[in-house]
């Protein structure tokens, strides 16, 4: 947790001085996007999440019937003899009938794998949508923070100025 507020802080300094300088701001939505881009949590869910994705297609296709196809073609001639051209093909194909239903319980399985993953990315999801709340809610207050020490250091001037200009007219004696 700490790194997060490490983070957080970083990334407030950063969009304090990129408001400083007129840069863009980033609101939340624009946030969000940013982190689902490139949080490396969300990004490695997401990865398990594709991968049992793909188990389960490549399980489910065993369940389909496999074709394979075959063409070949050959060309020779020999010294005297006339030359020829050779054509071979093939076809062939299978269907799995019967394997005491251990495909449709590896089936079954990975459908429960993806499941979990799912479930896994939601809350990954979750949890860094609140960590990046958190840093949020830190950066406005923050930007709020600087908004009211910008006016704190701006009334102290001017009240700075107010003296000097008293004590330069008489009214005010170096005491106060």
């Amino acid at each position: 947790m700490t790194a997060i507020r490490t983070l957080t802080a970083m990334a407030a300094a950063l969009l304090l001085t990129a408001s400083a300088r007129g840069e863009e701001i980033l609101d939340w939505r624009q946030c969000l996007e940013e982190t689902a881009r490139i949080n490396p949590s969300l990004a490695a869910a997401r990865s398990q999440v594709d991968q049992a994705a793909a188990s389960l297609r490549e399980t489910r296709a065993d369940l389909l019937p496999q074709i394979s196809g075959r063409a070949s073609w050959g060309y020779s001639k020999s010294s005297g003899s006339e030359a020829g051209n050779s054509y071979s093909y093939s076809l062939s194909g299978s269907q799995l009938i019967f394997d005491g239903l251990e495909t449709w319980y590896r089936t079954g399985q990975r459908q429960l794998s993806l499941l979990s993953a799912r479930y896994s990315y939601t809350l990954t999801s979750a949890s860094v949508r609140r960590d990046l709340d958190l840093a949020f809610i830190d950066l406005v207050e923050a930007q709020d923070l600087l908004a009211i020490s910008l006016d704190i250091e701006g009334r102290r001037r001017q009240q700075a100025e107010m003296v000097s200009l008293r004590y330069q007219a008489g009214r005010e004696h170096r005491g106060s």
